[in-house]
């Protein structure tokens, strides 16, 4: 949660939301109350009132909120960020030269209010609709991205770069290789996530890593403590109604300093039938305020965790 920009957002909009569709529908009905009254006893409309300094201010942190999430979120996805907003701002200047246009000729106010409400509503659907399209399309096909096909998988012809490869574990250059990165970051947290994958004849080798470093100190004990306390996967079955949780724990490594770290752990599985603890190469790493998450293929040797410490321990 705090190191996703979109889920900050928003968190710190709904509520505000809340306040201002509530105020909005109470405010009408104390009004309607008011406003049969006086036009019972004196025959006269009584005007309504808006809250405009609660719009504002929520106008104001709804652009406050989208400028973090432009600026948090990769090149590519802050493009496409960009790219719906000027649409929506010219589709909306498109619906009013459209008001413009009808009351210019001649168009009654029924008619104007009825095409402009169906027009916005055809145009929301259409932006809504677009944009989880090209999201979809983004995230599956990632258009920027130049792959070929080998033995069924898709590799890139031109790899990204990222702070740990498995070709700097093993010393071995590999031909066939598949990358990805994601980088977030908010007021509290900064979060890189990699993805490698690498193509060879007898099987096919995947691993990820997730940097995290915590840009405030007083919230280090709290991540912290959440990363070691919160085990235990839960899955659920919705066809056949099954649901069922998988538990795990992390394991202190008995000689952090291998990995140059502060702290080290290594993931277990339980067996809930006869209490066996299952080691996965999943380890956990803490480097003062930063903490390093590796899914690995297979177990390092001390050299090789020497060098995660190297490329990974120190900021990137």
């Amino acid at each position: 949660m705090l190191a996703n920009p979109a889920a900050l957002s928003t968190l710190a909009l709904w509520p505000l939301l809340i306040l201002f569709c509530a105020t909005e529908i109470s405010s009408y009905f104390l009004w309607r109350r008011k406003a049969r009254r006086i036009a019972d006893e004196e025959g006269r409309f009584t005007p309504t009132r808006g809250h405009r300094r609660l719009r504002l201010a929520y106008e104001l942190l709804t652009t406050v909120a989208l400028l973090c999430m432009f600026f948090s979120f990769s090149t590519q996805i802050s493009f496409i960020f960009a790219g719906v907003f000027v649409v929506i701002v010219a589709l909306q200047g498109l619906l009013a030269g459209l008001r413009y246009l009808l009351r210019r000729t001649g168009w009654s106010t029924e008619v104007n209010r009825l095409v402009t409400q169906l027009l916005s509503f055809l145009v929301a659907f259409a932006v809504i609709g677009g944009v989880t399209w090209g999201a979809i399309r983004l995230i599956q096909d990632e258009p920027w991205r130049e792959t070929y096909t080998w033995q069924g998988d898709e590799y890139d012809v031109h790899p990204i770069d990222l702070p740990l490869t498995l070709a700097d574990l093993t010393g071995q250059p590999y031909e066939h290789i598949s990358r990805e990165q994601l980088e977030t970051r908010t007021f509290f947290l900064s979060r890189q996530s990699c993805k490698e994958t690498v193509g060879q004849p007898q099987k096919q080798l995947t691993w990820n890593y997730e940097v995290t470093d915590i840009r405030r100190p007083w919230l280090r004990d709290t991540v912290v403590r959440d990363y070691l306390e919160n085990t235990g996967d839960t899955f659920t079955i919705p066809s056949r109604q099954i649901k069922f949780t998988i538990d795990w724990d992390w394991v202190p490594e008995e000689d952090p300093g291998a990995w140059g770290a502060d702290a080290a752990y290594r993931k277990v599985y339980i067996d809930k039938q006869n209490g066996h603890r299952n080691p996965v190469n999943t380890y956990l790493l803490f480097y003062g305020d930063r903490i390093v998450e590796l899914d690995l293929p297979q177990k390092l040797t001390d050299i090789q965790r020497a060098t995660v410490g190297e490329r990974l321990g120190i900021h990137i």
